[in-house]
């Protein structure tokens, strides 16, 4: 015997096919926008504390970053003692206008870094964060003091997105920075 189907019935079958293609869709559309999202949150972090190192090194002159690699764990810091915060070495540390920011920014989890690269420090995100395009920091894109970053700055090489970069230049006072013996000299010590 041959079974009909009611109408009814290929309607609920179209409606669910409908339906799952439609989740399917909306699931590859999110997840598409979840990787962009990513890159412009990291873009919008990255002009924030170029802003804000621009602003402490104006206010307290930023003689000295004391590694080649170093977290950016310390503008929640409200004050301190001594002319070092965090990697940093300040002329006028008691101009520090601190917390810069109520909770130092991460992305994926992980700090955002100063590196020094081949032509001064940069602010990239932290080793281990992986970009939209699929590259993860420290991996394929691997910055060090011989690294010259103006390569880095496009969309094929990992630092740019959509015009913006996920990296930018530490454009402090001074050309070069100040050794701690010129600074404790003038200082009178």
């Amino acid at each position: 015997m041959h079974k009909v189907h009611s109408p009814s019935r290929v309607m609920i079958v179209a409606i669910g096919a409908l339906l799952v293609g439609l989740l399917i869709f909306t699931g590859y559309y999110l997840y598409k926008q979840s990787k962009s999202v990513i890159d412009t949150a990291i873009a919008d972090d990255i002009e924030l504390l170029q802003k804000i190192f621009t602003s402490i090194d104006q206010e307290c002159e930023i003689t000295d970053i004391m590694h080649d690699r170093s977290y950016i764990d310390f503008l929640a810091i409200k004050d301190f003692a001594g002319n070092q915060v965090g990697a940093l070495q300040l002329r006028y540390a008691d101009k520090w206008k601190g917390p810069y920011v109520e909770k130092n920014p991460t992305m994926q989890g992980k700090m955002y870094e100063l590196v020094k690269v081949k032509d001064g420090y940069v602010i990239v995100p932290g080793e281990g964060i992986r970009l939209a395009n699929g590259k993860v920091m420290g991996k394929e894109i691997v910055l060090n003091a011989s690294t010259e970053i103006e390569p880095y700055l496009t969309q094929s090489a990992g630092l740019e997105f959509k015009g913006r970069l996920l990296a930018a230049r530490l454009l402090l006072r001074h050309a070069h920075v100040i050794p701690p013996a010129t600074i404790m000299s003038e200082a009178g010590a």
